[in-house]
């Protein structure tokens, strides 16, 4: 069986007898079409440097969408200088005070379009954020043997509306650093049913 294009630029399709589909397509990934055609792929760089070491937990940043459409988180990045260090992720952390913005850039340089995302991160004040144990979704184990680490939620991870997440820190001594990159894009399209 064959099928041809009918934009008239004669592109075919065709099922061989095992059944097979071959065609020729150019593909771009959810992420890209945002930062490409709807100028709604960003980035946001959050860094940390601990006052203390084991045993005493560090808010590191707070992230919240305060915009009215839905934020897709694809990816979180954790790099540090530390000889080893525990970053944890929390669900509905409450900002009081403290810490610094964190300004997300748009991936598409060519956007002047600015996003809804607000994040705050620890340096040069101490971030005041409240979290409950029972929130957190991921833990991570870093350091010297695997100085950066990148989790990819495969755009699982919706940011609605006005919730938030944190990142909460511990390191092996005081002075070392952690760095955060989170990657995500706003959907500022309709999703069909």
């Amino acid at each position: 069986m064959q099928i041809e294009s009918g934009t008239g630029d004669r592109s075919l399709a065709r099922v061989d007898k095992e059944h097979n589909l071959h065609t020729r397509a150019i593909i771009l990934s959810e992420f890209g079409h945002h930062s490409l055609d709807e100028e709604s792929g960003y980035g946001v760089y959050m860094r940390h440097t601990f006052t203390a070491g084991v045993g005493n937990n560090e808010y590191l940043g707070h992230v919240i969408n305060n915009g009215l459409d839905n934020i897709v988180i694809k990816q979180v990045t954790v790099a540090t200088n530390a000889v080893s260090m525990k970053v944890e992720m929390f669900f509905d952390t409450v900002y009081t005070s403290g810490g610094e913005l964190a300004i997300p850039l748009n991936l598409n340089r060519g956007s002047k379009k600015e996003s809804s995302l607000v994040a705050y991160h620890e340096n040069p004040t101490v971030i005041v954020m409240s979290t409950a144990a029972e929130k957190e979704f991921l833990d991570l184990r870093t350091g010297t043997g695997m100085p950066s680490f990148t989790y990819d939620f495969r755009d699982a991870f919706v940011l609605a509306p006005q919730t938030t997440f944190g990142f909460v820190g511990e390191a092996s001594s005081a002075g070392e650093k952690v760095r955060l990159n989170v990657y995500y894009y706003e959907l500022t399209e309709e999703l069909d049913d």
